[in-house]
């Protein structure tokens, strides 16, 4: 045990300061982000807003986020806004209220399944389109798979699609269509990714 007199203090110093490190350390992890998503571009005209994670956010800006909910956290099941429909005149529902990318939580007790919303609205005009990431940085989580939706994208002008990457938990996209004059918000992406933790 330590006390104030010059000896000991030297001699509890180095223990002190291992402690300090390791505390600090534990408190670092807890604060990093579990993952990060971008939209890079948006193509076509009457563009609608970006909302990631359930913050603004402007083409090209990267936002970071936490999926930890639950038991031993404060923090409730994640519940990110979700963009509403309307019925276009030429047949079908269509997304151009906001583009997101949310969170749901879906587990009980200690929140280790999380559904991914990626619902990127189409456009108007001149070839419409997307490009696009999302990216695990926190190894104990994984992409499982898509369990709704369609993850394609028309590429007929430019672009490669959709690639999901369930080994290093990486998602891309690019793609624009061949519509030279929409007339509806067309090209939109939409489908759903479950995520999980490890135990």
């Amino acid at each position: 045990m330590c006390n104030l007199s010059s000896r000991s203090v030297l001699f509890c110093s180095p223990i002190l300061l291992l402690l300090f490190s390791l505390i600090a350390l534990a408190q670092a992890d807890t604060d990093q982000p579990d993952i990060e998503a971008s939209i890079t571009a948006l193509y076509g005209s009457d563009l609608a807003p970006i909302v990631l994670f359930g913050q603004p956010a402007a083409v090209g800006e990267v936002i970071q986020a936490n999926l930890d909910y639950g038991d031993g956290t404060s923090t409730p099941p994640f519940r990110d806004p979700l963009p509403d429909r309307y019925l276009c005149w030429s047949g079908g529902w269509r997304n151009h209220d906001m583009s997101v990318i949310s969170r749901i939580g879906i587990s009980a007790g200690a929140g280790r399944d999380v559904l991914l919303i990626v619902d990127i609205a189409g456009a108007r005009g001149f070839q419409p389109g997307s490009a696009g990431y999302i990216k695990i940085l926190n190894p104990k989580w994984r992409i499982v798979g898509v369990v709704a939706g369609d993850a394609r994208l028309n590429t007929n002008y430019a672009g490669f699609g959709v690639r999901i990457d369930k080994e290093h938990g990486y998602v891309e996209w690019y793609g624009r269509g061949g519509c030279p004059a929409c007339g509806c918000h067309e090209n939109g992406l939409n489908f759903v990714l479950l995520l999980r933790k490890t135990k």
